[in-house]
């Protein structure tokens, strides 16, 4: 089979996928400063995540074809060039994900991750298609430009090391570093052509360009695929960086910056050389030719006068090098209670000097532990006609999940610009708990502990050791005298009410009261009105058998005054 035919091949910015963040582990390969929701994440050879994706721009089925009285389709270059750009874009990509593994070890978190991806794309002036669509005779007097007219596709092997890290309870971040090794590609130079006709005459200038390729053999089906998938040549690099900063517990933000780097090119290349052409017909002389009975003739070398301008020399072995296209993504969601989440983003793309943005609304619902719903609307494309879906099920340690950029082009894929989806299956061990708010309203990772004093030397009881105390007040919701295994202090009834939700969401029964010598509400898992000891026995248990995220308990006894 040939290579290209035997891969997806389309692209576009991955939207409702960022905007899931936290809650599937592929959202890491989108922004490496966003870690999944789980000790352990773990995506199986191909299964694990398999992306395809059509962007045409401006270009649909529709636009460029129209059906006949007798229902027979035919080309309409007048109807397309109304929709196009001054400069247009097709763009091409599929990622196979062969393996991933991620893993949060407290503050840090590592990831590894193979895949395979194929990344292209052409970029072609709306005058080609105009002159498809009227001809040459149209523009008589006229210059017609044909500018920024390249083209750009390489299949690669990628192996990715990231590593992220929480800074602090506010600011998490990360960089990913990757290993590229190209199986086969091709590039041309962007070029700038000129075509002018006027009433008796036609003149053509191309300056001349390149065309550069590797694994030609592939790509026309003669060569062997699996030797050059795992001959590891044409080697590269490229980085991942991301952020994520929350604002407060209901607002954060987000940035990445993905693909830069490229691939040089130095095993089985061809170099095609494209000469600098101007060419001038300025007609026949057909009563000359009919005389001398060969006007046919006349023609057929004028086509092969215009054929040999543009015949290339090929030089074998001459390295190159190109550049994966630079993504960027900025986000920003805003939390309303438990399973609400609404959000904003922004993505755009270099490819061949053109950089396409868009623009994206998003709504995630998130019902409990299992299910998490997203839907987006975007624009791009120069239309607001874009409406993503993404869901994930998780089901003990199985993860299915499903992500399109536009659903609507499952039922009107006559219309489609844009054609995306993405669905895997992962293996996640060990969700992450939840932390508590912090006293400036963000959730820290480590909660304040009241410092620790010596209990005074009571009579009754004898405790078996040291624990923090606090004389009993007045306050409406005083915690009344007793010892108390405590999980958290916070400052206001709302922060520790939310987290107490919280953590009885997870299965725990907590509750909280406020203490005024303290001025503190305390979160707590147990309390035992006279049996210190017990409390404190209890307190080590659960220290043995906490589950991860869930900060280290301590007592709390409160006493008479």
């Amino acid at each position: 089979d040939r290579l290209f035919s035997a891969l997806p091949v389309w692209s576009q910015g991955q939207l409702t996928l960022y905007q899931l963040g936290s809650q599937v582990p592929q959202a890491n390969n989108l922004n490496a400063g966003v870690f999944p929701d789980y000790k352990i994440s773990i995506g199986l050879p191909v299964i694990s995540s398999t992306y395809v994706s059509a962007n045409g721009g401006q270009l649909s089925f529709n636009r460029a074809f129209t059906r006949s009285a007798d229902d027979s389709l035919h080309f309409n270059p007048q109807n397309l060039a109304s929709y196009l750009d001054e400069t247009n874009r097709l763009e091409v990509n599929s990622n196979v994900q062969l393996f991933y593994l991620g893993l949060k070890l407290q503050q840090n978190y590592f990831s590894l991750s193979l895949s395979e991806r194929l990344d292209g794309g052409i970029t072609y002036p709306r005058t080609m298609v105009e002159l498809l669509a009227a001809g040459n005779g149209e523009y008589v007097g006229e210059v017609m430009a044909f500018n920024n007219l390249g083209m750009r596709a390489q299949v690669f092997h990628e192996l990715a090391f990231g590593y992220g890290r929480d800074i602090n309870e506010k600011l998490s971040i990360g960089l990913r570093i990757k290993f590229l090794s190209g199986i086969a590609g091709i590039d041309m130079d962007n070029i700038s052509a000129s075509l002018l006709t006027t009433t008796d005459s036609l003149y053509l200038y191309v300056p001349a360009f390149n065309i550069n390729t590797t694994g030609l053999d592939l790509i026309d089906g003669s060569g062997d695929i699996f030797k050059a998938a795992t001959a590891f040549n044409n080697t590269g690099f490229a980085l991942d960086i991301g952020a994520h900063y929350q604002i407060t517990d209901k607002i954060d933000v987000s940035l990445a910056v993905n693909d830069i780097g490229g691939i040089n090119w130095l095993n089985d290349t061809r170099q095609f050389q494209f000469s600098e052409v101007k060419y001038a017909f300025t007609g026949v002389d057909f009563l000359a030719a009919i005389d001398q009975n060969n006007q046919a003739d006349v023609l057929t070398q004028e086509a092969d006068s215009l054929r040999n301008l543009f015949a290339p020399d090929t030089v074998d072995g001459l390295g190159y090098k190109t550049r994966l296209s630079p993504k960027f993504y900025a986000g920003g969601t805003y939390r309303l209670g438990k399973h609400h989440t609404f959000g904003a983003m922004f993505y755009g793309d270099v490819f061949k000097g053109t950089f396409k943005p868009s623009f994206g609304l998003s709504y995630n619902l998130q019902l409990g532990r299992i299910w998490t719903l997203g839907l987006n609307a975007s624009y791009r494309n120069n239309s607001f006609n874009n409406f993503g879906v993404g869901t994930a099920l998780t089901l003990g340690p199985v993860q299915l999940y499903f992500v399109t950029e536009n659903f609507m082009a499952l039922a009107r894929y006559s219309d489609a610009r844009l054609v995306d989806a993405r669905l895997g299956l992962n293996l996640v061990i060990g969700k992450k708990r939840p932390s508590p708010p912090s006293r400036s309203s963000a959730r820290p990772s480590t909660p304040q502990q009241p410092e620790e004093v010596i209990a005074p030397t009571p009579v009754v009881p004898v405790l078996a050791e040291t624990v923090t105390t606090a004389i009993i007040g007045t306050a409406e919701d005083e915690m009344p005298t007793g010892f108390y295994v405590v999980i958290a202090s916070l400052n206001t009834k709302e922060e520790s009410e939310a987290y107490n939700r919280q953590l009885q969401d997870e299965g725990y029964m907590a509750l909280s009261g406020y203490q005024s010598e303290k001025q503190q509400y305390f979160t707590y898992l147990m309390y035992y009105p006279e049996d210190g000891n017990k409390a404190i026995a209890k307190k080590n248990d659960l220290i043995k058998s906490m589950a991860p995220g869930l900060e280290k308990p301590w007592v709390l006894w409160v006493q008479d005054k």
